[in-house]
């Protein structure tokens, strides 16, 4: 799917990043099994050859949890030590994150809504992959919000 945002003035054609289909260009041998019953707050598990994503996930929550799972497969092993797994993580989401939303669909839904919730549908996210990505905003992203922010606010 391809999304058309006016950016600068000028309308570009973007492709939304596709979990699934990363998935099967890159790892063709690993089944995703969306019907798994995990415990309570557990999103994804793995088994050899096997992604179970947890059957309460909404489409959104089944793309963001694909997406993590993927650079986790990219990353390798998860460390062991609990310091350098909670860092590990923290990376894999903001990856995670900043491939689900592009910095041209963030501002355009900031610019349009401050709104949570309108926020991440906006991108097809959930809540807590658009936080990983708020959080790893770099200044340069925060200007180009800013300044989206600033035409929209003129056109009105």
């Amino acid at each position: 799917m391809n999304v058309r945002r006016v950016t600068y003035g000028h309308t570009m054609t973007t492709p939304r990043y596709n979990p699934w289909t990363h998935l099967a260009t890159h790892w063709p041998h690993i089944h995703v099994d969306t019907r798994a019953t995990l415990p309570h707050g557990m999103y994804g598990a793995w088994t050899p050859g096997v992604l179970h994503l947890s059957r309460r996930l909404t489409q959104t929550g089944r793309r963001c949890t694909l997406a993590h799972e993927i650079v986790h497969l990219e990353r390798g092993p998860t460390p062991t030590e609990p310091m350098a797994a909670a860092r590990e993580e923290l990376t894999v989401d903001r990856i995670a994150a900043r491939r689900l939303i592009t910095i041209d669909t963030l501002a355009d839904a900031i610019a349009w809504t401050r709104h949570p919730d309108e926020i991440a549908d906006y991108c097809w996210v959930d809540r807590p992959t658009l936080r990983a990505r708020i959080r790893a905003l770099q200044p340069d992203e925060w200007s180009f919000i800013e300044r989206a922010i600033d035409r929209r606010e003129d056109a009105a």
